[in-house]
């Protein structure tokens, strides 16, 4: 999950060890929270990152010899992120009911 309290648009940053796991044989989602609150937040969902991720990565290939990167900061625009959800908190109740 990358979440923020400023809105959507914001970069999302990503280590390469999550590059890496992103290209893994399991399935990654990146679930981006935004405009949080103590009372309310958005989410949006970019589902099957592993070929986004290859291509990162395949970038980062070629750079020189002794140069390495840590992490990447990704403009929001470049994902394939799902409709918005809007988010509240769970009441006592509600939480009763899950348990």
């Amino acid at each position: 999950m990358k979440s923020t309290t400023g809105k959507f648009d914001r970069p999302i940053h990503i280590s390469c060890a999550e590059l890496i796991e992103m290209t893994g044989k399991r399935r990654y989602d990146i679930y981006r929270v935004f405009e949080l609150s103590d009372r309310s937040g958005i989410m949006r969902i970019a589902e099957h990152m592993s070929e986004f991720s290859a291509a990162i990565l395949n970038t980062l290939t070629g750079l020189p010899a002794g140069v390495q990167v840590d992490s990447v900061s990704v403009d929001t625009s470049t994902i394939n992120f799902g409709p918005a959800i809007a988010l509240t908190p769970v009441t006592p109740e509600e939480t009763e009911e899950i348990e």
